[in-house]
């Protein structure tokens, strides 16, 4: 049986970005792709940045899993690439713990 979003680590949604390989990579004093992420996967699910031409979010999804990936998703299928810059990264707190959504 496959998992759902809700059970995988960040870790597996996330290695796609190869973040490893990314912290080895060379210090530059420009932003530029340093990367390609790879092989699309469904489950992917990274942070991003992107243009505002990107599919709109769908709010109806609520609470943990199947949120992000599922626009990566729709943007996979729609022909956009996804790369990783050299000199960028985010920090975000466990959305797991305690992520309650107030309508």
């Amino acid at each position: 049986m496959q998992e759902s979003s809700t059970q995988m680590s960040s870790g597996e949604n996330q290695w796609l970005s190869n973040l490893s390989y990314w912290e080895n990579q060379k210090e530059s004093s420009k932003m530029s792709v340093s990367y390609d992420a790879g092989k699309y996967s469904f489950w992917y699910e990274p942070i991003y940045v992107a243009q505002t031409s990107a599919p709109l979010y769908d709010e109806r999804f609520i609470g943990y899993g199947l949120t992000r990936n599922t626009q990566i998703y729709e943007m996979y299928l729609d022909g956009w690439s996804f790369k990783i810059l050299n000199n960028i990264f985010l920090v975000h707190w466990d959305s797991k713990i305690g992520a309650v959504r107030v309508h």
